[in-house]
């Protein structure tokens, strides 16, 4: 671990930057409730409450590393599950996402929703129009009843209790949409966060002390993840800022989240602060990337190893060279970075890559001291109140 002043003075300048990336608690809060009521509807009022429908999240917003979007227009994305409990042989993909999006519509005009849900490749989306900006992704389901893929799953390494939490999905490109069919894409949300948990179990366990001291959970296991921001989880947001504005201006060429998740997630090594768990996370990130003969590249879904979760760069070779080309970059960064010996000259060189605005209201609150010898943030600097709409920008001095 490095331990010199200057690492001790980034970690902080870190610390305070990806704070601000985070979704507040009142809107974590906001979509909870929301998801919470359509499930509720679904389980009490839809023709589908027989079927006992299960509303669950998936993707950054169950994993703890959702980032602030980078606009006050931008929306936040929030995955979600609804399993419902069909077998296969009982109904077709085409029919199951029938189903699940009329009820989702009758949902949104019982509500007064200013529009209707609308349908995608594989999920259907609710747009909120209010001041929390997100709109919500519903994944219809079914369970995996398939036991010769959970025996194939625990031959190739697969713990069994991550081998029971599979689903079925709709794939509306897929031959056997319309019919009834055994062959269906299959996924594990739950079994993806459950082994993402395990990968800081060491950390986030330590963090959850004060949380079963205060007995608000019963058991570590209770904790949700996002209530304890641990260092991969930061690094992950780090990453994926890092990469969105990279590729601001080519958004759809930018390497996916599930891809930095899960390459972070191999890479670390619970390590407790932030700057050394970024640091390995980005120099050995690529060492869990494999090669299948001479071109195609896999990154393994770690509780389905037959998925791949790069089988787009076989497709489209340039999704590759532009991921490695954002791996160089954040080396290239980071280096530098280490270089600076006063916390505004980290920050002002931060801006560039992680954003100016960001970075200058850093400066502004926390009154950061302007060398290597004043590593903590002065306590009693004046929070400065922040105009959202005033632009920050930096003059290679200062922060306008």
């Amino acid at each position: 671990m490095i331990q010199d002043d200057r690492m001790v003075l980034l970690d902080d300048v870190l610390e305070k930057y990806v704070d601000s990336l985070k979704i507040s608690d009142s809107q974590f809060e906001e979509a909870r409730l929301r998801y919470e009521s359509v499930g509720k509807w679904l389980r009490e009022s839809s023709a589908l409450k027989d079927r006992r429908p299960e509303i669950y999240t998936q993707g950054s917003f169950l994993f703890g590393t959702v980032v602030r979007p980078l606009t006050e227009e931008d929306r936040y994305d929030i995955d979600l599950v609804c399993r419902l409990n069909y077998l296969k042989n009982e109904i077709s993909q085409k029919d199951l996402k029938e189903k699940f999006g009329k009820e989702l519509t009758d949902y949104a005009l019982a509500k007064q929703m200013k529009s209707n849900p609308k349908k995608k490749r594989r999920c259907w989306t609710i747009e909120y129009e209010d001041d929390i900006h997100f709109h919500m992704d519903f994944l219809p389901s079914i369970p995996d009843q398939d036991m010769r893929y959970r025996k194939y799953l625990l031959e190739s390494g697969v713990r069994e209790a991550l081998t029971q939490t599979s689903i079925c999905i709709t794939d509306d490109t897929l031959d056997n949409y319309s019919r009834i069919d055994d062959d269906w894409l299959k996924t594990n949300p739950k079994g993806y966060a459950e082994w993402f948990k395990s990968r800081m179990r060491l950390i986030f366990e330590k963090g959850a002390v004060s949380l079963l001291e205060k007995r608000l959970y019963a058991s570590v296991e209770a904790i949700p993840v996002h209530k304890i921001r641990t260092p991969l989880q930061k690094t992950i947001q780090l990453l994926k800022r890092h990469r969105d504005i990279m590729f601001e201006n080519e958004p759809k060429k930018k390497p996916i989240s599930m891809i930095i998740t899960t390459l972070a997630a191999h890479a670390y090594q619970n390590e407790a602060r932030l700057i050394d768990a970024l640091k390995r996370v980005v120099d050995d990130m690529d060492k869990y990337i494999e090669k299948d003969g001479a071109t195609k590249t896999v990154i393994r879904n770690p509780v389905m190893p037959d998925e791949n979760f790069a089988d787009k760069w076989v497709e489209d070779p340039a999704l590759e060279k532009n991921f490695y080309d954002w791996l160089g970059k954040i080396r290239k960064d980071l280096q530098e970075l280490m270089t600076k010996t006063s916390s505004r000259d980290m920050i002002e060189y931060l801006g560039i890559p992680l954003g100016s605005k960001v970075m200058g209201k850093v400066l502004e609150k926390y009154g950061y001291g302007a060398d290597i010898q004043r590593a903590t943030p002065v306590k009693s600097y004046p929070e400065v109140k922040i105009n959202p709409s005033q632009p920050w920008s930096s003059n290679g001095r200062c922060w306008l």
